[in-house]
């Protein structure tokens, strides 16, 4: 091997390893998002709840695409996050990519900026970017 070869193997191993680090960190950020976004819980609200009503709807309308935000809604419930998580890792980008999480409910900024919810009244989302901004380490 030659030396321009050796650097070229090793400049490909780095963007792979970088790679699966950004994606580990991004697929980690959009999970904790998601699982710290409020379930509607009636026994908790002022008003009852509408008949039938099944908590889960914010979470199951996170989106997560590469290259423009994607405001589509669903009339899906995601109680565990389960869905949205697995959207998450199916869609996001890896280094080289913007990728975007977005959520088109219409009451999500209320939720993240007014304290709607006493399940996440700090919010949900700045709080993990955040924490994820303080990390040393990438998460497990």
């Amino acid at each position: 091997m030659t030396f321009a070869s050796d650097v070229a193997k090793w400049q490909k191993e780095t963007e792979k390893r970088i790679d699966k680090q950004v994606r580990a960190i991004t697929l980690g950020l959009f999970r904790d998002v998601i699982l710290m976004s409020p379930v509607g819980n009636p026994t908790l609200w002022k008003h009852k709840a509408p008949k039938g009503y099944v908590g889960g709807r914010f979470r199951a309308n996170w989106n997560t695409s590469v290259g423009s935000p994607v405001l589509d809604t669903t009339t899906r419930v995601d109680p565990s996050g389960a869905f949205a998580i697995g959207n998450a890792a199916s869609n996001m980008g890896g280094a080289g990519t913007v990728t975007y999480m977005s959520n088109g409910l219409p009451y999500g900024q209320r939720l993240e900026y007014q304290g709607w919810s006493k399940q996440a009244p700090a919010g949900f989302v700045r709080v993990n970017v955040a924490r994820y901004a303080e990390m040393k380490v990438i998460p497990t």
